[in-house]
């Protein structure tokens, strides 16, 4: 798993998700605090039947967030 800054509030975190052949990326809203991060990428996890092709050179596909 990888975070990325997007811009302030908002970060790409990228997910390896078992059988798929490629990392999957999905954008958040945060905060800019490290525990907001760290909650987000322990409690979030990607939607990869909404997952669509990316442009993104460190990802295959870009996926939503699962609802909580």
């Amino acid at each position: 798993m990888g975070i990325l800054p997007l811009a302030p509030g908002r970060h790409r975190l990228y997910w390896s998700c078992g059988d798929w052949p490629g990392i999957i990326a999905s954008d958040a809203e945060t905060s800019n605090s490290p525990e907001a991060l760290q909650t987000l990428a322990a409690q979030g996890l990607p939607d990869t039947r909404r997952a669509q092709l990316s442009k993104d050179l460190y990802c295959w596909k870009i996926a939503p967030l699962l609802e909580p």
